[in-house]
């Protein structure tokens, strides 16, 4: 489970911030919202986040940065002395030849870890792994460019260091090796942290796909579709063939020279057909990807995604959930996080919305409400709204946050410019 992520010097985010699920002590909220956090390791954590901001402000560029970090921790050994692609903030002179900086805090089972890395285009500056065996934070290594000091718990290091290379993740080699500890981390982020795109749907709806051939899970998916209203009494997969001429070119460019067809699945949706008595008499199937909404279609792609999170207590971030999606809908699938009953493995969720439904002291707690706000230098600031002093939970969040009260807001200009006469 997720406790802190820290990111500086990269995309828009110049400072180094801090997004933190742990709850706020002492905070006064509505008995309805004890069960938007749970308990582990006398840490109290919270169950979802909302991260609001302008356009342009970096919220997609702060999921940009967690998928960042999971991607170069998974990444194979690069080949000779390959540039690490990293973009930092580049608006300024103090950043340009400084590294970039991440740092995540997690859970596994009942240990704490806390694993970070700085990082150029060059090499890797810095890299640290520490946990919390029993009370105290204890460090399993310490690298500084090449000089990786080993604590007395991290044997499986051992006879590593010369063998990793300076742009690659020391971490990613001990699990390579067989690393008790390394191994475990690797498996987890590649397991149970994962991100997905409001307006790109694709990877995940193929996810959703695969898992229509579980019986349980198709079942499932089926019964949260219904739940939502939209009407679909089943689903079939249609596999279809196509020609390669057909594709795009791009596409048939990416495919071997030999290959002439391609198969392609189609998804169904099965409506309900009336008789002039209004008596359902037949199903009648539709193209998912043509006669069904752009909101229907988003809402399929994400069903196995959401299930999955909650079954196994994972941690899922998404960009722009709101895209085609009614506020009613969003806020049905924040409340099967936000619940002791249908979220019992504690899974997490984090999505950025321009949403301000959600906005109020009903639903959510001020510890889970968080801006991302950019600064005169066009870097990006993160906070949360706990950290706002004055604010009483009988307070209009939502009517507040537009005013600019809360900041993260765009401050429309001066539109006579725009409509100048000409002299």
């Amino acid at each position: 489970m997720l406790v802190e992520f820290k990111v500086g010097n990269y995309l828009s985010f110049k400072d180094i911030v801090t997004f933190s699920m742990v709850a706020a002590n002492k905070i006064k909220t509505n008995v309805s919202l004890d069960d938007n956090l749970f308990e582990h390791n006398k840490f109290k954590i919270l169950k979802s986040a909302l991260l609001y901001g302008a356009n342009s402000s970096g919220k997609s560029n702060f999921l940009n940065a967690v998928n960042f970090f999971k991607h170069f921790l998974l990444q194979q050994p690069p080949v000779g002395s390959k540039e690490i692609s990293i973009d930092n903030f580049r608006l300024s002179e103090t950043t340009i030849n400084k590294p970039s900086f991440f740092e995540m805090t997690f859970f596994i089972n009942s240990i704490r870890y806390r694993y970070g890395f700085e990082i150029t285009n060059k090499k890797v500056i810095q890299e640290w792994l520490y946990f919390v065996p029993k009370r105290q934070e204890v460090g399993l290594f310490i690298r500084k460019n090449d000089n990786i000091k080993l604590g007395n718990l991290f044997k499986e290091g051992r006879k590593l260091a010369e063998k990793t290379k300076n742009n690659f993740l020391f971490l990613s080699v001990v699990a390579q090796f067989n690393g008790e500890i390394s191994q475990k981390i690797i498996n987890y982020f590649s397991k149970n942290i994962n991100s997905l795109s409001g307006l790109k749907d694709g990877d995940y709806k193929t996810y959703t796909i695969n898992k229509l051939n579980n019986k349980d899970y198709r079942k499932k998916i089926l019964d949260l579709l219904q739940i939502a209203d939209l009407n679909i009494a089943n689903i079939d997969i249609s596999r279809k063939k196509i020609r390669k001429q057909q594709l795009p070119e791009v596409v048939q460019k990416l495919l071997p020279e030999e290959k002439k067809m391609v198969f392609s699945d189609v998804i169904l949706t099965s409506h309900n057909f009336y008789d002039k008595n209004g008596k359902n008499i037949k199903n009648i199937k539709f193209n998912l990807g043509h006669n069904e909404s752009k909101g229907t279609q988003k809402f399929f792609a994400l069903a196995g995604p959401i299930l999955d999170t909650l079954e196994n207590g994972k941690v899922l971030f998404i960009d722009e959930l709101d895209a085609h999606l009614h506020p009613i809908l969003i806020k049905f699938l924040l409340s099967l996080f936000n619940s002791k009953e249908y979220n019992k493995k504690n899974a997490q969720l984090i999505v950025t919305t321009h949403s301000t439904t959600f906005l109020n002291s009903k639903t959510f707690r001020r510890d889970q409400i968080w801006f991302v706000e950019k600064k005169r230098d066009e870097s990006s600031d993160l906070y949360s709204l706990i950290e706002f002093t004055g604010i009483r939970e009988k307070d209009n969040f939502e009517k507040d946050y537009i005013l600019g009260q809360y900041g993260a807001i765009p401050f429309i200009g001066n539109v006579d410019i725009l409509f100048e006469k000409t002299k």
